[in-house]
């Protein structure tokens, strides 16, 4: 294996991992979340803990998807680049709606340019 190859497997594997973390983070923090929740009725803090808590759960998922198909990103498997691009197109709709709603979200736009970069390098 090349060593533009190692760095792209590495790359793959980093940023997948990084993304778990970050998702896992995400769901870790919620209780610094809860003290500006407390003015709602209980549906709405019911249903605002359960969409905080799927959108950790989801860009945790998408890491997971990217470090499953790192591999088979190396072997230019086509079920592989299409996980890869599934998830980094989830995951930039997820940063993009929430730097639009104003709840940040901008640590995963650099984010998934590094998920995606594997994803670029081996299109051939």
């Amino acid at each position: 294996m090349k060593l533009s190859d190692r760095f792209t497997l590495g790359l793959a594997y980093f940023s997948g991992v990084l993304t778990i973390i970050i998702g896992l983070l995400h769901n870790g923090v919620i209780h610094t979340q809860l003290p500006h929740i407390q003015m709602l009725s209980q549906e709405y803090k019911s249903g605002w803990i359960w969409l905080f808590l799927c959108t950790g759960t989801a860009v945790a998922f998408c890491g997971v998807l990217c470090v499953y198909a790192a591999r088979g990103l190396m072997r230019k498997e086509k079920w592989a680049r299409h996980i890869t691009l599934i998830s980094c197109i989830f995951l930039g709709a997820i940063a993009v709606s929430a730097v639009i709603i104003m709840q940040g979200g901008r640590i995963l736009l650099p984010l998934v340019l590094m998920s995606l970069w594997p994803w670029w390098k081996t299109r051939g």
